[in-house]
């Protein structure tokens, strides 16, 4: 019986490998992934609908008028329960001083109907403890969470920024996903995270950093804008 105890050893140390890399995010999952090639292949005007995005939603506060009324097509579809509708008017009125409250009423509406930026902008609330919403960072996580399943590059981002050295072993395993999710919609900030912190976490090559960076350097002299 003397080669029990050597054999298990081995397969302990080899189970402890195999969990150190799991929760690493064991890189060979990633190889010839199609989102970094997506990444790879963005251009500047592909990253600059981004911008466009961002422009757009900080102009929503422009549709009130002076009595902080809304279009009454825009609130007709909201209450007919067109999701986009719910949304824009929610930021509308919340990007107005003194109507947090009918914005955020909205902004849960449009959340609860699947709307991934109001998901996003509702999960931001509940992390950070804006707009009079308490600070509940797990019910924050969760909606990041849909808002990223539904698509939304700001919140896989976002996601994988706040969970890539998260103590919680799955969210830190889920990260580089969320990660290259974002970056395969040419997110600027996902694409220059990916060039600066590759390596053990997602396989991105030298030659193949330098090449989103330099992606990311032609966006930002464009004046694009990009999240810590």
């Amino acid at each position: 019986m003397h080669w029990v105890l050597p054999l298990a050893v081995i397969a302990a140390a080899c189970a402890a490998y195999g969990y150190a890399r799991w929760l690493e995010g064991d890189p060979d999952r990633f190889a010839g992934d199609p989102r970094l090639a997506a990444a790879l292949a963005c251009t500047v005007d592909d990253m600059w609908v981004h911008h466009e995005e961002s422009e757009r939603v900080s102009a929503m506060g422009d549709l009130l008028d002076e009595d902080d009324e809304p279009p009454a097509d825009l609130v007709d579809a909201a209450e007919a329960g067109d999701r986009d509708a719910m949304y824009t008017l929610a930021i509308a009125f919340l990007s107005s001083m003194g109507n947090d409250e009918v914005g955020m009423a909205w902004l849960r509406r449009a959340a609860d109907a699947g709307q991934p930026a109001a998901q996003f902008e509702l999960g931001s609330a509940y992390i950070y403890g804006y707009q009079g919403t308490s600070p509940d960072r797990q019910t924050g996580l969760d909606w990041w969470q849909r808002a990223a399943s539904g698509g939304e590059a700001y919140a896989q981002y976002s996601l994988a920024r706040l969970t890539w050295n998260s103590l919680d072993n799955a969210r830190r395993h889920a990260a580089p996903e969320h990660m290259l999710d974002a970056a395969g919609q040419c997110f600027p900030s996902a694409m220059r995270y990916l060039a600066r912190n590759s390596g053990a976490r997602i396989p991105v090559s030298p030659e193949q950093a330098r090449w989103l960076e330099n992606l990311v350097a032609q966006y930002d002299n464009r004046g694009g804008n990009l999240m810590a």
